[in-house]
């Protein structure tokens, strides 16, 4: 679970560079690389001779071709910087680490679920290690200031710990016993629409042509995917 940890830091350091709905963009990536880490761990099948293999390579290279759509029209040739403000060659950097990180913690938590241990198991031994090495890699930034929040700002600190870290966890493996990482991860497309409506509420982030360009892409692709 150190690898969902790491995933989670280098997404936050990304988006520093980079607006909120670009890291759910990238997430969207996140089935490619289960996919193909499945494949090696063995939790996922995946042979030439079979049709669904190669819908499953098709999906796989048409979500990556979405991604790389997305950088070319952001970075406008991977540009240093922008003139928004925005510095994506470096955003996108952080979040292929934050999405390889990420992957390999689906992969290998359904492959200690396979050998039967519990779900509660699983998510609390992995959240203690994973913990102990995000709070190594914080360590050297936080200060006293790092605790002088609003109490709004204490209540989204709760909220996060609670619902997206704690239920979300529980609820993502439960889901990988019964099925696949694979086919748990392939719900965050999703993401995209809800985090996109947020930011431009929330954060006034109005999408960007590149997102409406390459979203449809890498939803084709995560079809294609899925129906492997």
């Amino acid at each position: 679970c150190t690898h969902v940890y790491f995933g989670q830091y280098c997404s936050m350091v990304a988006a520093q560079y980079v607006p909120a709905v670009v890291n759910s963009l990238f997430l969207n990536m996140s089935p490619v690389c289960v996919c193909w880490f499945g494949v090696l761990a063995g939790v996922e099948r995946l042979t030439t001779v079979r049709y669904s293999a190669h819908l499953k390579v098709a999906g796989a290279l048409v979500a990556i071709a979405g991604a790389c759509t997305y950088t070319l029209a952001s970075t406008g040739g991977f540009t240093a910087e922008d003139k928004s403000g925005y510095d994506y060659l470096t955003g996108v950097l952080w979040l292929t680490m934050s999405l390889l990180g990420g992957s390999v913690f689906h992969v290998s938590e359904k492959v200690c679920l396979n050998h039967g241990y519990p779900v509660l198991t699983v998510v609390t031994w992995g959240a203690t290690f994973g913990l102990a090495l995000l709070t190594c890699l914080i360590s050297p930034t936080v200060d006293r200031g790092t605790f002088d929040l609003y109490w709004d700002q204490w209540l989204l600190v709760v909220y996060a710990a609670l619902v997206p870290s704690t239920v979300s966890s529980l609820a993502g493996a439960w889901a990988k016993k019964q099925s696949s990482p694979l086919l748990v991860v392939t719900f965050f497309p999703f993401g995209t629409v809800v985090t996109a409506g947020i930011a431009w509420m929330v954060l006034g982030e109005v999408p960007s042509e590149a997102v409406f360009v390459a979203a449809p892409v890498i939803v084709l692709g995560l079809y294609l995917l899925v129906l492997g």
